[in-house]
């Protein structure tokens, strides 16, 4: 199937007011699930580099998410893939995640859980990058950082809104795929699997799901583990445990799977896509088969 994105993936660097995500298949109710890749953004505005470590920018990069998704969109399911690097907002974590080092009247956010990843400098404005540098030469003026958040993170989550109410009008459990990748280690450099997937610990997953994904991920060469040490971010969180009318999985790919020291290798790529579709495939007709509702 033919992909048709509602705006054109920019270049790498692009102006601040261009599009900040894509999506496909926004109209297309034939399938139970949503994807969503909200890490793999690489659009970085010309009027931003001067004030920035581009290079530690990078780190926060969740490589290989994008063309995973937009492979997964291939087969007809809405995705919506972040445009906009993790580094300039974080779409996974909530709007009052901020920083009081960018933020200087910034009060705790309502959900305590979001205060670790604040303080360690990753909120809905990461300060670090993955390896703790300075993300800013000089901190841009909190105003600016506040219409970012308004106008990139209201957009992105008001299109994930909108579907999920669609689908569910059409499906009995639709189900929001949320898509990562990993480093291939710990900080402690113990190895990583090859997959995780995250349910915050088997809440915002039935079981009968969560059975699926370990009978399909059997059938597979790949190593996979739940919840340690990345058992779901903000979107798998918010979508998954308010009105429960929507399951949610993450999926965190390691990245040691296709990335070289030259760069991701297409063939590795396409492989890893090629499992995360078929698995996406097997939830797909779980889903409709099923005459459970959710959780």
């Amino acid at each position: 199937m033919p992909l048709s994105p509602s705006t054109p993936a920019a270049s790498d660097t692009h102006d601040a007011d261009a599009a900040s995500f894509i999506t496909f298949n926004a109209r297309n109710v034939s399938s139970p699930i949503i994807i969503s890749a909200p890490h793999g953004g690489t659009d970085y505005p010309k009027n931003l580099l001067g004030g920035v470590d581009l290079a530690a920018m990078r780190t926060l990069e969740d490589s290989g998410t994008t063309e995973i998704a937009t492979a997964i969109a291939k087969s007809g399911r809405p995705a919506i893939i972040a445009t906009c690097p993790r580094a300039l907002i974080d779409l996974n974590r909530p709007k009052d995640a901020l920083d009081p080092r960018l933020f200087p009247d910034a009060q705790a956010p309502e959900n305590r859980r979001w205060q670790r990843h604040i303080q360690a400098g990753y909120g809905i404005i990461p300060r670090l990058s993955a390896d703790r540098r300075p993300l800013y030469l000089e901190p841009p003026a909190p105003d600016t950082l506040k219409t970012r958040i308004d106008i990139v993170h209201t957009a992105y989550h008001q299109v994930l809104r909108q579907w999920i109410t669609g689908l569910s009008k059409h499906h009995r459990n639709p189900l929001l795929i949320d898509i990562h990748s990993m480093p291939q280690a710990r900080q402690d450099q113990t190895a990583l699997p090859d997959f995780i997937f995250g349910d915050l610990h088997g809440i915002t997953l039935p079981q009968y799901l969560k059975d699926q994904v370990d009978r399909f991920m059997q059938q597979t060469t790949f190593s996979w583990g739940w919840n340690h040490p990345f058992a779901g971010g903000y979107i798998t969180q918010h979508y998954g445990t308010g009105n429960r009318a929507i399951a949610t999985l993450q999926i965190e790919v390691n990245r040691g799977l296709f990335l070289t020291r030259s760069g991701a290798d297409a063939k590795m790529l396409e492989s890893v896509s090629d499992c995360v579709t078929a698995l996406i495939d097997s939830l797909d007709d779980r889903l409709k088969s099923s005459t459970r509702t959710l959780l």
